[in-house]
């Protein structure tokens, strides 16, 4: 079976997800924005209506994933709220002003979520060298990572999903996101679609 992880920001749309039988809930404030931390109480809510795992976002703000140090503390403490109300997992990604990977703070990111599962979402189609950085988030301990290839679309970035596979090597997981869609997922290469990797899909 297909792991599929989808993108809700509202109650209804996590509910559908979960009818539709997804793996794995990734839940979200303000999708227009690219989604943003969501409150405790949205999570108390969607785990009462569902029994699919939630991951939750960790992102204070729209824009880039360079933080400050006052977002940084913002951010752990949004994620301890999260952590204590009952998320299954946390989806974070910081990075440094020459588009280097935040290893501080992904580091204190995972500490907030302990034996919790973290995914490091599509900043890391940001970084500078996404193949070499992905040896940094495997030693952090992140279990997943959410990626488009570095280009607008998975179908597009198809050729890096690839080789991150590839390099993942099973120590980690790589997640295929944007623009994917249960039309479209079967145009991915035969080794992506059956080897190594999951899809996200924004409801």
């Amino acid at each position: 079976m297909a792991d599929v992880e989808i993108c809700v920001d509202n109650l209804e749309s996590c509910l559908a997800a979960a009818e539709g039988g997804c793996s794995r809930i990734e839940l979200c404030s303000s999708l227009a924005e690219g989604g943003l931390t969501p409150t405790p109480a949205f999570l108390v809510a969607a785990k009462k209506l569902i029994s699919v795992p939630i991951f939750c976002m960790v992102r204070c703000r729209g824009g880039d994933m360079v933080y400050s140090d006052t977002e940084a503390e913002l951010l752990l403490h949004e994620a301890e709220d999260l952590v204590r109300a009952g998320a299954d997992g946390l989806v974070f990604g910081a990075l440094r002003s020459d588009g280097s990977l935040d290893e501080d703070l992904c580091r204190r990111m995972k500490a907030v979520a302990g034996a919790l599962p973290c995914t490091f979402h599509r900043a890391f189609d940001l970084l500078s060298d996404p193949v070499q950085q992905l040896e940094k988030i495997i030693a952090l301990g992140y279990s997943r990572v959410l990626t488009s290839g570095c280009e607008s679309t998975a179908l597009r970035g198809a050729a890096t999903i690839k080789a991150l596979v590839q390099a993942a090597d099973g120590r980690i997981g790589i997640m295929a996101g944007a623009g994917i869609k249960s039309t479209n997922v079967a145009s991915f290469p035969p080794v992506l679609r059956y080897h190594g990797w999951s899809w996200h899909q924004v409801y």
